[in-house]
């Protein structure tokens, strides 16, 4: 039997980042398993996997997530189980990936496969946990209640991360920056990302394909000089002054000649909430994903966004961009946010002050 690698997946982030990987691991039966997913039957990036023709897994499993209600919820996690105990069964994987090693489903893959041989866990770098950690791990709310309760409901198989990644599930993490991890995460066997397994010819064709399936083109993308991703709408309704400062500065940058394309949170409910397609921007569709749009990003450009993955990613993935995180307040941000971003050399600029900025 060849050996076998599950890859748990829930975000677009860890898809792309899973697929990097599965790439650099050919000579093993790669198995995509999408989980907490609240789209199923339609579910685009499955149906996207499945049309994908040089995608390096060989098996495609979902299962869903976000169900309502206690008794549903109950009756769906024991489908869960019930399944996933026949894939380990099936399959009996010798590694087995994650984005977060607090989800159950990975957890309770890692218990089945221990009668088989000792799986080993890896954890994929989720983004600002990696590097600032999950203080709350740590509290007695997670430490001692969450975890006894989970440890009653589930099994003694449960254990409590003391950080994203630092479960005793977890051998080995695969990072972006190891230089910069968290300490807890220093004792985990840690492999760097090459940004060059994203790269690849495979995974350049699949963002290509991606962006098709949502009406864009790469040309389209290839004539973008600066790209703001925005926050969630509820961040942006509590500062009064961020519409007319994002205006500002898309004004100066029309002046300049500049291309500007805008990306909304892909959780907003509406399509264009700050008018910004009047204003002469593109807009680049909510739902796709920031991951594909950087892999065919043209080099030496401007990326605007706020504090979240986005940036970190955008940091990695591609160096020769111009990062810039716009800020309510930098002043008050987290003395360990400030030391990563400023490590990163991700320039800082409150959102009132971003028409000042110079040279995008």
């Amino acid at each position: 039997m060849r050996e076998c690698a599950f890859y748990l997946v829930s975000t677009p982030l860890h898809l792309f980042l899973s697929s990097a990987i599965a790439l650099q691991n050919k000579d093993q039966d790669n198995i995509l398993i999408f989980i907490d997913q609240a789209e199923v039957e339609n579910n685009f990036y499955a149906q996207q996997i499945e049309l994908w023709e040089n995608s390096p897994f060989q098996q495609l499993h979902i299962f869903p997530g976000r169900i309502k209600g206690l008794l549903e919820k109950r009756r769906s996690r024991k489908n869960i189980f019930k399944q996933l105990a026949q894939l380990v069964e099936e399959f009996q994987p010798t590694d087995i990936h994650i984005g977060n090693d607090r989800r159950i489903e990975f957890q309770y893959c890692m218990h089945r496969s221990q009668q088989y041989g000792r799986a080993k866990g890896h954890y994929i770098d989720e983004g600002t946990y990696t590097y600032i950690g999950r203080e709350q791990s740590q509290s007695f709310q997670d430490a001692v209640v969450d975890n006894w309760v989970k440890k009653l409901v589930y099994g003694l198989w449960w254990k409590n991360p003391i950080t994203i990644g630092g479960s005793d599930w977890i051998s080995s993490i695969y990072v972006a920056f190891p230089k910069l991890i968290h300490p807890l995460l220093k004792q985990k066997e840690v492999v760097g990302i090459d940004p060059e397994w994203l790269e690849s010819q495979s995974l350049n064709e699949f963002s290509k394909q991606l962006l098709t399936a949502k009406d864009m083109d790469a040309d389209t993308v290839s004539a973008v000089d600066v790209l703001i991703a925005l926050p969630h709408e509820s961040i942006i309704a509590k500062n009064e002054t961020y519409k007319s400062s994002i205006l500002n500065l898309i004004t100066q940058l029309k002046k300049a000649n500049k291309n500007v394309a805008v990306k909304y949170h892909p959780r907003d409910k509406e399509t264009d909430a700050l008018g910004l397609q009047e204003a002469g921007c593109q807009l680049i569709p909510s739902q796709v994903n920031f991951e594909a749009l950087l892999l065919i990003f043209p080099k030496n450009r401007t990326i605007i966004g706020d504090f979240s993955s986005v940036l970190l990613n955008a940091r990695w993935l591609r160096p020769d961009l111009k990062v810039i995180a716009a800020l309510e307040n930098k002043e008050s941000i987290s003395p360990l946010f400030f030391s990563l971003y400023s490590s990163l050399e991700i320039e800082m600029v409150n959102v009132e002050d971003i028409h000042t900025l110079k040279n995008l």
